[in-house]
């Protein structure tokens, strides 16, 4: 069963927004449980619509609620008044404020790139994006700004989405799931993992994320 299904988002589902505005679904404070900082206090801006959002050719599992309809428009100066307010409520005692920008698929919102460059003229904030790396934007070359890719594998032909080159040169780390089921689209691994054969760059880190973890142990 497909838990919240939208429809497949593309970037001219965002073209009605000005051009200091976001497609918003949710902003809150959590603990980043994944990936290079695991265990951060964290908050967390998660964009509207997702290319793969009807959820039937890919990510069946994916049970987030990121639905086009249901996001709201948000300009700029007012997501950052909520990060910083949510911060001060939550993360009290720590200095660096971190931001996960997630959705869906963030890449989707050209936008994102602008608000990227007003939000890091705080020097406390740090950025986290998490892509499936099909979509690039030009997002600040700033070392605060780290790119996380999470590829895609299709279910019927379990091959993995083709990544944006630019994508790949800028990711700093790479998440993949892994399936002990062997129906499963996330059985194998993704080719590009094979750097010898010209996949992501050698200084991309790795981070493997287990599914159906007992059959592995």
């Amino acid at each position: 069963m497909i838990i919240n299904p939208d429809v497949n988002a593309s970037y001219r589902d965002y073209q009605h927004l000005k051009d200091d505005e976001l497609l918003v679904s949710s902003i809150f404070y959590t603990i980043q449980g994944e990936c290079v900082l695991a265990g951060m206090p964290s908050i967390f801006l998660r964009l509207s619509g997702c290319n793969h959002g009807a959820k039937s050719t890919h990510c069946q599992f994916c049970a987030t609620s990121f639905e086009l309809h249901k996001g709201k428009v948000f300009k700029f100066k007012d997501i950052i008044k909520k990060l910083d307010s949510l911060w001060e409520e939550k993360c009290i005692y720590s200095k660096k404020k971190l931001l996960i920008v997630t959705g869906g698929e963030p890449m989707l919102q050209k936008n994102l790139s602008p608000f990227l460059d007003e939000l890091l003229l705080n020097k406390e904030w740090r950025v986290q994006i998490e892509s499936n790396g099909e979509f690039y934007l030009p997002i600040p070359s700033d070392t605060r700004v780290m790119l996380v890719v999470s590829p895609k594998a299709h279910e019927i032909t379990k091959r993995y989405a083709k990544l944006n080159e630019k994508a790949a040169i800028r990711c700093s780390a790479l998440k993949v799931l892994i399936n002990a089921n062997e129906k499963s689209p996330y059985y194998n691994l993704p080719e590009y993992l094979n750097r010898e054969a010209g996949g992501v760059d050698k200084n991309t880190e790795i981070y493997l994320d287990l599914s159906l973890r007992k059959r592995l142990l």
